[in-house]
């Protein structure tokens, strides 16, 4: 079923693994955004705490 495998076999780790990685990276940033953007939201939208947001932190 599968020809010339040996020609090829190298391609698939190699592939795997960079696979892996962009979605480790992109699992990362994921959450790492998410946290941020939410936490971001809730000091905003408090009703407790409503000051103006410091302009250092922007």
């Amino acid at each position: 079923m599968f020809m010339n495998t040996s020609q090829h076999s190298w391609i698939f780790p190699i592939i795997l693994s960079f696979l892996s990685i962009i979605l480790s990276l992109t699992v990362l940033l994921g959450v790492f955004g998410i946290t941020q953007g939410y936490a971001a939201f809730e000091y905003r939208s408090s009703p407790v705490y409503d000051v103006p947001m410091p302009t250092n932190l922007i």
